[in-house]
C-alpha cells in the first residue's frame, strides 16, 4: 500500500465555551490534545447509514448533501468545549482553588484545564477507481481544506486493516514522544482500537472518544480502563457541524463533458422503464451505460468524469427525475459484503423533466450523433 499526507497543519484551535456556564482556567497550560480519525469509519457513518438509522437525515431529510455540508471546522471545538465541561463533572482538578474566587467556576468548584487541538490526522483509504467528484473524495478534500491532515492509502481488495494500524501507530508513537499530547481522542466506533487506547492509558497520556451511537461499539464506552472522558457524541451536536450551502454554490453550472446531463438521464430512463419490475439495481445500470459507446469514449466513463458517479449524478443532477432505493438486506438471504449495489426507480414526473431538460441543452457533436443512433 502507498501511502500520501494531504495535509500537515494544525485544525483551529477551539474556541471557549459560554462565558454563562463557565469560564477555562487562564493560569495553567492548556491540555494538549490530538485528534486521530478512522476516516473510512465516519464515511461510512455520515453517508450511509439506513434512513431510519441516521440522525443526519432524520434532521435534515434526505440527500441533505445537495443542500447541507459537514463543518470540520467546528469539529475540534465542540470537542474541546465538551471536554472541558466533563473536568468539571468529574472535579479532579484543583486548579484554580486560590480562596479569592478569581479562579472558581460555576458554584464555587474548580475551573477546568482548556483544551486545545494540536494535531488531527485523518486514516483512511479508497480504491484507484474511486472517482474524484465522488462524495467520498469530497468529503477528504473537505477536511484537507480544513487543516486535517490526511493520510490517504490505496485499498487492495476488500479489507482496510492498514488504515487501523497506521491509526493505532500513529498513536502509539506520539504518546511516547515527550510534550507531544496529554490527550489522545480517537473518533471511530470500531472496538478494535481498544489495546492502542489501553497501552495510551498506561503510558500516563489520557483518552478521550468521539462517536456516533448507531455506528458504536459497545465494549468502546461500556469496557473499564480505556478512556477518561465520556464518549463526545456527534449527533448530539449536529446543528453545529451541519450547515447550509451558501445558495450561489447551489446554483452551479453543470460540468463541462462530451455529453450532458440530459443525455445521461435519458438513457437511464429508458433502461429503468424497460424493467418489467419498474426498478434496476445500480450494477446493471452501470453495465448498460459502459455498453453505450459515445465518439471514442463511453457513456460510463462520461458520467464519472463529469458527475463522480452513478449515485452522486442521480442524487444531484436528477434527483427529481430518479428515486434511489438502499436496498434491505435484512430481508434477503444471501449478501456479498462487496455489494453495495442500490435500486434505481422513475419519478411520476421523470418524462415530463427530461423534455425541460432537452429544451435547455446545448447538445455538443458527437452528442447529437450518440442520440441520432441511440434512437
Amino acid at each position: 500500500s502507498t501511502t500520501a499526507s494531504r495535509r500537515s497543519s494544525v485544525p483551529v484551535a477551539p474556541s471557549s465555551a459560554t462565558p454563562t456556564e463557565y469560564r477555562p482556567s487562564l493560569n495553567v497550560a492548556p491540555l494538549r490534545a490530538m485528534l486521530f480519525i478512522d476516516g473510512t469509519w465516519l464515511y461510512y457513518s455520515l453517508h450511509h447509514r439506513r434512513e431510519r438509522d441516521d440522525p443526519i437525515v432524520r434532521k435534515f431529510g434526505p440527500r441533505w448533501q445537495r443542500r447541507y455540508r459537514f463543518d470540520w471546522s467546528a469539529l475540534p471545538r465542540i470537542v474541546c468545549e465538551q471536554m472541558q465541561r466533563q473536568q468539571i463533572e468529574q472535579g479532579w482538578s484543583s486548579s484554580g482553588e486560590d480562596g479569592g474566587g478569581s479562579g472558581m467556576g460555576v458554584g464555587g468548584g474548580p475551573l477546568p484545564r482548556p483544551v486545545e487541538i494540536v494535531r488531527a490526522s485523518v486514516f483512511t483509504s479508497y480504491k484507484k477507481s474511486t472517482p474524484a467528484n465522488s462524495i467520498r473524495v469530497n468529503m477528504f478534500d473537505d477536511m484537507a481544506d480544513a487543516n486535517y491532515d490526511v493520510h490517504l492509502m490505496e485499498t487492495v481488495g476488500e479489507g482496510e486493516k492498514c488504515v487501523d494500524i497506521q491509526l493505532a501507530v500513529e498513536m502509539l508513537h506520539y504518546a511516547t514522544v515527550p510534550g507531544a499530547y496529554d490527550v489522545a481522542i480517537l473518533l471511530s466506533g470500531d472496538k478494535d482500537f481498544m489495546p492502542a487506547l489501553v497501552r495510551t492509558r498506561q503510558k500516563g497520556k489520557q483518552v478521550g472518544i468521539v462517536s456516533m451511537r448507531t455506528g458504536c461499539n459497545r465494549a468502546l464506552y461500556e469496557t473499564p480502563r480505556v478512556k477518561d472522558y465520556d464518549v463526545v457524541w456527534i449527533e448530539d451536536h449536529i446543528d453545529r457541524l451541519v450547515v447550509p450551502i451558501p445558495h450561489e454554490e447551489l446554483e452551479r453550472i453543470d460540468r463541462p463533458g462530451l455529453v450532458g446531463a440530459f443525455t445521461i438521464a435519458k438513457v437511464i430512463y429508458d433502461f429503468v422503464e424497460a424493467s418489467p419490475t419498474g426498478r434496476v439495481s445500480s450494477r446493471d445500470v452501470g453495465r448498460f451505460l459502459k455498453s453505450l459507446q459515445v465518439a471514442d469514449t463511453r457513456i460510463l466513463d462520461e458520467l464519472k468524469k463529469s458527475f463522480g458517479g452513478l449515485r452522486q449524478f442521480v442524487l444531484d443532477r436528477a434527483v427529481a427525475a430518479f428515486e434511489v432505493i438502499d436496498r434491505d438486506w435484512d430481508r434477503e438471504e444471501y449478501r456479498d459484503p462487496g455489494d453495495t449495489s442500490y435500486w434505481i426507480e422513475c419519478t411520476d414526473r421523470a418524462e415530463d423533466l427530461l423534455l425541460e431538460e432537452a429544451k435547455k441543452t446545448n447538445f455538443t457533436v458527437a452528442e447529437r450523433d450518440f442520440l441520432r443512433e441511440y434512437a
